[in-house]
C-alpha cells in the first residue's frame, strides 16, 4: 500500500502523548521529531513539536477522524499547503483540490497510474479535510462564528463547501456505518445561519438605500 509523508503539528504534551499512542497502535513509521528552532521549520513557534511520519491513506483518514487527537498537519507532497486548521486557508485549498479532481494534471497524459494515484490522493485529502473541519466546528463555537462572519469567502463558496461536507457525511446508501446524519444536521444549522446572515445584510443594505433616497 502506498504511503505519503506528512508533518503532524502538535501543540502540547497531552496531545503529543495521545498521538504517539495512536502512531504506535497503527504501526506508523516515525521519520523524525522536530522542535521549534530545529531547521527553522515550521516558522510558527506556538507549537510543541512537528512529527514527520510515513502514513497510508487509511491511517491518514483515521487520524483526521480521531476526536481525541487535536493536531494539524502539512502534506510533504506536491499538495503541500498551509496548516490544515487555519480556516482562512482550508476552504480555499478544498476548492482548489476540487478543481483538480475534475481536471487532473494534463501535462502527464497517458500515465494512467499517475493520474489514478493523484485522484486517490485528492479524494482522500478532501475527505480528511471534511473530517478536520467538522472537528474544528464541534470543538469551538468561536470557530463556527468566525467561519460564518469571515469575509475571506463569498456566501456562495461557503454554501458550496458545506454542501460538499453534507454530501460526504451522508455516506453510502448501501453502508449504514458511513451515514452520519447527526453531523449532517449540525452542518445544516451552520448553513442556515450563513443564509440568515446574508439575508440580514441584504435587508440592511435595502434600508440604507431607502434612507438615502428619502433624505
Amino acid at each position: 500500500m502506498s504511503k505519503m509523508e506528512i508533518n503532524i503539528i502538535v501543540r502540547d504534551i497531552d496531545n503529543y502523548n495521545v498521538l504517539k499512542k495512536f502512531l504506535k497502535s497503527r504501526k506508523i513509521t516515525i521519520m523524525g521529531e522536530y522542535f521549534p528552532g530545529d531547521y527553522g521549520f515550521p516558522e510558527k513557534t506556538d507549537y510543541l513539536c512537528s512529527v514527520e511520519v510515513l502514513i497510508t491513506m487509511e491511517d491518514y483518514m483515521a487520524l483526521a477522524d480521531d476526536s481525541d487527537i487535536d493536531v494539524s498537519f502539512i502534506l510533504n507532497t506536491a499538495m503541500s499547503f498551509p496548516l490544515m486548521d487555519d480556516l482562512n486557508n482550508l476552504p480555499f485549498i478544498k476548492k482548489y483540490m476540487n478543481k483538480n479532481l475534475q481536471s487532473p494534471d494534463k501535462n502527464r497524459e497517458g500515465d494512467d497510474k499517475y493520474l489514478e494515484e493523484r485522484l486517490n490522493k485528492i479524494n482522500t485529502f478532501l475527505s480528511a479535510s471534511h473530517l478536520f473541519m467538522l472537528k474544528m466546528f464541534k470543538k469551538d463555537r468561536g470557530v463556527v462564528n468566525h467561519y460564518i462572519k469571515s469575509k475571506m469567502m463569498s456566501t456562495e463558496d461557503k454554501i458550496e463547501d458545506l454542501n460538499q461536507m453534507i454530501e460526504y457525511f451522508e455516506g453510502d446508501p448501501n453502508d449504514i456505518e458511513s451515514q452520519r446524519f447527526e453531523d449532517c444536521a449540525f452542518i445544516q444549522k451552520i448553513k442556515k445561519r450563513i443564509l440568515k446572515n446574508e439575508a440580514n445584510k441584504i435587508k440592511k443594505a435595502a434600508k440604507r438605500d431607502t434612507s438615502d433616497v428619502a433624505s
